[in-house]
């Protein structure tokens, strides 16, 4: 039974380890920020964050003002859905 509970622990320990280097290293926190730059992370969105620096709502609006709901909760679960399937 000792061996078993050694076992589950470093495996645990290993998943969560490669969860947090995933996490960090592919930004994941960032998703939930405002910062358009954000989407260009990990999925094609450079033309449309380029286009975006380019127009008139860049001194004015973020890609979340139009684009993601603004009830906080609704945000993060949006946000959440969206990272996740983009990827």
């Amino acid at each position: 039974m000792g061996k078993l509970w050694i076992l589950a622990s470093v495996l645990t320990g290993v998943l969560l380890g490669i969860g947090i280097y995933t996490g960090d290293y592919a930004e994941g926190l960032s998703y939930f920020s405002n910062d358009p730059r954000a989407c260009t992370n990990c999925h094609i969105m450079n033309d449309n964050f380029d286009a975006w620096q380019k127009s008139s709502h860049h001194g004015h609006a973020t890609c979340n003002d139009c684009h993601v709901p603004h009830a906080l909760l609704f945000k993060l679960l949006t946000k959440r859905i969206t990272a996740g399937t983009t990827r």
